[in-house]
């Protein structure tokens, strides 16, 4: 994203990341206005993978020009007015094959990896192009057929005919392109167009939040948003709470880790919209969220609807406290063979039912557990996390 003479310009990432992110936009529209300095930071996966993506895209042409293909390579890396007149050049030529060819239209523009002459024609004369890509997912994502169509949408313009199909090269195919219908994706990339348009529009004031998002783990403002999280001890950092879970804790004025934790049990609310193991494990998660010390920490809570006794298993960064995903079974007593129930609440949850007492009373079980698979040894480890939580979800049983 780039601001010329006060109008901002777009490329095909920007597509994707809106599709992925609102607030990516906004914050990348605010870097292009001047309003907020790039984030410094690296990292050697997403190195890797990006020299690896390079890779891939730099053998298809390779592969292309080996099976006799001639091919027309467009220098450079931006988007500069003169190389996309190079590109028209070569579509009017009616090459074989573009390498990196350059489309704009309007505010929008693009580097196709592949332009691939067919035999349907045009405004260049009795042929066309269409686009093929390359990326280094084995699965094609929304994000990457956006950009497809893009590209396709520039192509359009540029010949005056929309390309019937766009493709895909992915890794370990053997370059075997899939294929994509343009008609059955373009409406939608043209709602998600306007969408990302509308969002850094000059009069839009709508402001968005940082909640977590798939695209976090390979996002450069990663560690902006999750320091903003943590500033505003938001409800997202507890272990396993949902969207619309947050949704529902917003409305009886629960904002934040600290007021979630200090809720009492039972809930005073209804929460008939949502899981009962949901609700009533929500105090107790908070608390061991905010204590943010422990490695392996069992956390039960006793639903008083249903007869059970869920149990989750936190596993949670030393120095930052951060929970990773939760799983909830049923808790076995390993020295009898049997299902806790009501009978033995009183024993190892002793009122009042306190984070702190939960979590104490529930490491009591999960040892109890660790102890049946590994004899003689009382430690609770993370390399013990997913077997022992097999255990607890009934997938494996105690013996007397």
């Amino acid at each position: 994203m780039l601001d010329h003479q006060g109008n901002l310009h777009f490329s095909a990432t920007d597509l994707s990341g809106h599709l992925s992110c609102i607030h990516l936009t906004q914050l990348d529209a605010e870097v292009a206005r001047g309003a907020r300095a790039k984030p410094k930071s690296w990292d050697p996966l997403l190195e890797i993978l990006r020299k690896r993506g390079d890779l891939h895209e730099q053998a298809y042409p390779d592969h292309l020009e080996g099976a006799g293909y001639e091919i027309v390579r467009i220098e450079g890396v931006g988007l500069e007015e003169k190389h996309a007149e190079e590109t028209v050049a070569a579509l009017r030529s009616g090459t074989a094959i573009i390498s990196q060819g350059v489309l704009l239209g309007g505010r929008w523009g693009g580097r196709a990896d592949i332009l691939r002459r067919v035999d349907t024609p045009s405004d260049l004369g009795d042929w066309s192009y269409e686009v093929i890509d390359t990326k280094l997912a084995r699965e094609t994502k929304g994000g990457s057929v956006l950009q497809l169509c893009l590209y396709t949408d520039l192509l359009a313009k540029a010949q005056g005919v929309v390309p019937e199909f766009m493709y895909v090269v992915a890794p370990w195919s053997d370059f075997e392109p899939q294929v994509f219908r343009s008609n059955d994706y373009l409406a939608y990339y043209r709602l998600v167009r306007r969408s990302l348009e509308a969002a850094v529009a000059d009069d839009a004031v709508s402001q968005t939040y940082p909640d977590p998002r798939q695209h976090c783990e390979i996002c450069r403002w990663r560690q902006d948003c999750d320091a903003r999280r943590r500033a505003d001890d938001h409800l997202c950092l507890v272990a396993g709470t949902s969207g619309l879970q947050i949704e529902e804790l917003r409305r009886h004025d629960i904002t934040t880790v600290t007021a979630l934790e200090i809720e009492p049990l039972p809930l005073a609310w209804a929460y008939d919209a949502l899981p009962i193991t949901s609700a009533t494990r929500w105090p107790a998660s908070a608390g061991i969220t905010n204590s943010g010390n422990t490695r392996i920490t069992a956390v039960a809570a006793i639903t008083a609807r249903h007869l059970l006794l869920p149990l989750i298993i936190v596993q949670s960064a030393p120095l930052k406290g951060e929970c990773l995903p939760s799983r909830d079974g049923l808790v076995s007593r390993p020295h009898v063979g049997r299902i806790c129930g009501p009978q033995d609440w009183g024993m190892l949850f002793p009122p009042p039912l306190t984070p702190a007492r939960l979590a104490r009373g529930a490491t009591t079980v999960l040892r109890c557990a660790s102890l049946q698979l590994y004899p003689g040894d009382c430690g609770v480890g993370p390399d013990r996390v997913v077997v022992v939580s097999d255990m607890l979800c009934g997938r494996q049983r105690f013996d007397n």
